[in-house]
């Protein structure tokens, strides 16, 4: 599966698929690799195997290494379960020795408070993007409703790119602690927003004057965070699609943007550059979304266990080595970043 900093050229990809159907090698016997050994007719993939609707014709053989539909969707809530125990195994406060414990301890009181929100609002995250990874898994079974499945992909991809950002590494605690102060900041103002309309609406309920104590504890508590966040220096949370570099992910959050949007343009575009890069193309579309969601997922929980544990990376590199291997994602450095040593991943982000 390519990788979406691989495709740059829409338009390049584009004439490409357009080219394609004069190009595909053809066996001895004339027909291409796709049509029906005995009809010539086209073979369709219901999952598990290619058969062709003419004369009834299968062929169950799949390319070395494929996984078929049934088998990746399968593959994706077993991997979220066992990611997700590894961070919940490590308890509320980072192991002692852990980079978290460690920042922590030299930490002032406004960075303390900070960070341990930080790391609380990280933790929400994976579960918010662990839950998109099942209903992508659900989403994903026939028939499939294809504007919503490419939306539940942004979801996640933005869930795992803000836990990623806050516990970005090689970073100061002091940045690490503007930025949990950040995302602390936005999600009250979100919050408030919600509790001023809600009352705007429904002034005669019961349990109005409680909200109405609820508004004004979030405006005290605006106050303190403004505070807090002039001491340490005021700070914005990136926007989505900036988060995305992160995960190398910049031209998934415009495509699945722009699908979310209900663009037919769009769901054409993603059809036609990604059925290029799979040996099967009737299931490159689901392979990229499966591949690509557990790939941002996995990221934003080493992210997690990296800054909460000393002890607990081996563990959760075996989980992901299986995990990659159940998806059929590539076998190599570039997919499998906790393979690569910590001084080129630390390269790769200062490239991107």
């Amino acid at each position: 599966m390519a990788r979406g900093a691989e495709i740059r050229n829409i338009d390049q990809a584009r004439r490409d698929t357009a080219r394609r159907p004069a190009n595909r090698a053809r066996r001895a016997d004339g027909a291409a690799d796709s049509d029906c050994p005995r009809c010539a007719a086209r073979l369709l993939f219901d999952g598990d195997k290619l058969s062709c609707l003419m004369c009834g014709y299968e062929h169950a053989a799949r390319p070395r290494g494929m996984r078929s539909a049934g088998d990746l969707l399968d593959a994706l809530p077993p991997l979220r379960a066992d990611l997700i125990g590894h961070a919940d195994s490590l308890g509320a406060q980072p192991e002692r020795g852990s980079p978290g414990h460690l920042e922590l301890r030299s930490a002032s009181e406004v960075e303390a408070n900070a960070l341990q929100y930080g790391r609380l609002y990280a933790y929400q995250c994976l579960i918010s993007s662990g839950h998109g990874l099942i209903a992508l898994a659900r989403g994903l079974e026939p028939p499939t409703p294809e504007y919503g499945t490419w939306s539940i992909a942004r979801t996640i991809l933005d869930s795992s790119s803000l836990a990623s950002w806050i516990l970005e590494a090689d970073i100061s605690r002091r940045e690490r602690a503007r930025r949990a102060l950040a995302v602390q900041l936005a999600d009250l103002e979100a919050e408030h927003c919600f509790l001023t309309a809600l009352l705007a609406h429904r002034p005669d309920e019961e349990d109005a004057d409680g909200f109405a104590d609820l508004l004004a504890g979030t405006r005290a508590r605006r106050q303190e965070l403004l505070s807090a966040s002039a001491e340490l220096g005021a700070m914005a949370v990136p926007e989505p699609v900036e988060r995305a570099q992160l995960l190398s992910a910049e031209f998934e959050y415009v495509m699945c943007g722009s699908i979310l949007e209900g663009r037919p343009w769009a769901l054409l575009h993603a059809t036609s550059i990604q059925s290029g890069y799979e040996t099967d193309r009737v299931r490159s579309i689901l392979a990229t979304q499966v591949q690509l969601s557990a790939s941002w997922y996995a990221t934003a929980v080493w992210a997690y266990v990296s800054w909460m544990s000393r002890e607990s990376l081996p563990e959760l590199q075996s989980s992901l080595e299986f995990g990659y291997d159940s998806l059929g994602l590539p076998d190599d450095a570039e997919a499998r970043f906790w393979r690569r040593p910590r001084e080129v991943r630390q390269q790769a982000r200062a490239a991107s």
